[in-house]
């Protein structure tokens, strides 16, 4: 897996485009891409010059919702172990 941003943002007149960057996974979300989307979404909504957000994917899809094998991995956590998502198990 490329370790470069798993989703990119372009900034032009006012508009943001910011495109999840995962198309090997039809771009599922686990929990890195959630943090930086998270970090875009602060971003866009701090920055007053930023008037419209598009949300978009590389690839031939969109997004193909969570990302099962993180799931499955976060599964095996330990029980009363924290997740990166903060999820207990």
């Amino acid at each position: 897996m490329d370790e470069s941003g798993r989703v990119e943002l372009s900034i032009d007149r006012g508009v943001a485009v910011a495109r999840l960057n995962r198309p090997d996974v039809r771009n599922a979300i686990d929990d890195r891409t959630r943090s930086e989307l998270q970090e875009i979404l602060d971003r866009v909504a701090n920055e007053a010059e930023i008037k419209a957000l598009v949300l978009t994917g590389n690839g031939p899809a969109f997004c193909a919702g969570g990302d099962i094998s993180a799931m499955q991995e976060r599964l095996r956590a330990s029980p009363g172990q924290l997740g990166g998502s903060g999820w207990l198990r």
